[in-house]
């Protein structure tokens, strides 16, 4: 009786494995990363902006220099400090304006002055002015916008900025960017951006979900993912692996066009590695220079450079890889 049972099991669940493979995409494991992958490169593009705009890159001369005098700094200015703003609306949120129509008013008070803006279709709005200390100037603002209701030629041409800009190592950096080009009349008459896209795949591909926040909220998810998949893909790790962290610059190679290996690492601290962390090291390069092109979005700085670099603590033993964006420490 026992055996017909189980036959009769065996039966069934046979009989089900059809079912089953019908719904094979949810059953472990699954090919997440390759679907997010083709998502995300959906999301990324821009070049247009960064060729006409952003024609100058951040050396990783510069970018390693940066690291050493920057790396224990704790910024407490906010990145908007010193310079214009544009607030969309609640939802959209604010964005540093890299082109100010201030800087260049005949009124040389004014060109002192930081501005909050509103932008959209069919307005192009000085909603704010504050002094280099942060104090509001209504009645500055007053005389202005008195100014502007005769004449608003000062408002006209292409305007650069960047979504929720954020410090890093002495840079301020946003991988999403808008251009906007509005006419005499204040009125949009075109316009670019990049706001759809994230950091870098691991970003874009990691788990975390947020209420609150913008790219810069997953930077932190992306990393952990980072670090996931080099304990995943790579077999430097055993139960007789010794614990070591080091730090590293991962960019994108000047020549990667012309070759497979589009990102690398240099290895930042300790200056004086051991054989250990060494080995380690080269593990994380090897898997890093074979990663798919535009893996990570360049960040548009504050300057109009472009920023191909990401710095990465890490730690690696005995149970895995653990990756830490410096933004985010």
């Amino acid at each position: 009786m026992k055996n017909l049972v189980l036959s009769l099991a065996l039966a069934a669940m046979c009989g089900s494995l059809p079912a089953l493979a019908e719904n094979d995409e949810r059953r472990f494991p699954n090919d997440h990363l390759s679907k997010r992958w083709m998502e995300y490169e959906q999301n990324t593009g821009g070049n247009h902006v960064r060729s006409y705009f952003f024609n100058d890159t951040v050396s990783v001369e510069e970018m390693t220099a940066a690291f050493y005098k920057y790396k224990d700094t704790q910024f407490k200015k906010s990145p908007y400090a010193c310079a214009d703003s544009v607030v969309y609306n609640v939802i959209r949120g604010s964005n540093l304006l890299l082109s100010s129509p201030l800087r260049c008013h005949a009124d040389e008070q004014l060109q002192g002055m930081r501005g909050v803006w509103s932008w959209g279709t069919n307005r192009f709005t000085l909603m704010e002015l504050h002094d280099k200390n942060g104090n509001p100037q209504p009645r500055l603002l007053k005389k202005v916008k008195e100014k502007l209701a005769k004449s608003k030629d000062w408002q006209e041409g292409d305007f650069v900025a960047l979504r929720f800009p954020q410090h890093y190592m002495g840079f301020i950096v946003s991988p999403r960017i808008s251009v906007v080009s509005y006419n005499s009349s204040s009125r949009m008459v075109g316009g670019s951006s990049t706001v759809r896209c994230h950091a870098d795949f691991f970003s874009y591909a990691s788990f975390c979900n947020t209420l609150d926040g913008d790219w810069q909220s997953k930077v932190h998810s992306g990393a952990a993912l980072l670090g996931k998949c080099l304990t995943f893909y790579t077999n430097f790790t055993s139960e007789a692996t010794p614990e070591r962290s080091f730090s590293v610059l991962l960019y994108q190679t000047p020549e990667s066009s012309n070759q497979e290996k589009e990102y690398t690492l240099k290895l930042l601290l300790p200056e004086q590695p051991d054989k250990e962390t060494e080995n380690a090291f080269i593990s994380m390069k090897t898997f890093v220079e074979n990663l798919r092109h535009n893996a990570y979005n360049p960040f548009y700085t504050a300057d109009f450079r472009l920023m191909t670099g990401r710095y990465y603590h890490v730690t690696v033993n005995k149970c895995g890889w653990l990756v830490k964006d410096y933004m985010t420490l």
